[in-house]
């Protein structure tokens, strides 16, 4: 599903129904975890939410997008590990290159 709505999402015009598409593909990956955890599955979720948030911007719809791409467990877990990266640099323990790509600098 995520091909498919990323195919149509690049068609100038088809940018509801690739919308369409992602968000089966979501609705489908929810039901699956209800019934048990599996990280291909959660995998799989993020690409469609991904493609979900990347279809409503290129829509113009930009807080929808960042309220598909970063639901609050997302944000929070994001906000974790930005923690994290900050420790590691802070001791000195994260070469620069690791410094400019996750430890940005508000």
């Amino acid at each position: 599903m995520d091909g498919v709505s990323g195919s149509l999402g690049d068609i100038a015009g088809r940018h509801r129904e690739a919308l369409s598409e992602a968000r089966a593909g979501v609705a489908q990956m929810q039901r699956m975890l209800a019934y048990d955890p599996d990280a291909n599955i959660e995998k799989r979720l993020l690409v469609l939410c991904g493609q979900e948030a990347a279809v409503l911007s290129q829509s113009g719809d930009v807080d929808e997008a960042a309220a598909a791409s970063r639901p609050a467990d997302a944000c929070q877990m994001t906000r974790r590990a930005a923690a994290q990266w900050n420790a590691i640099a802070t001791r000195g323990n994260l070469g620069e290159r690791d410094v400019r790509q996750y430890c940005r600098q508000n």
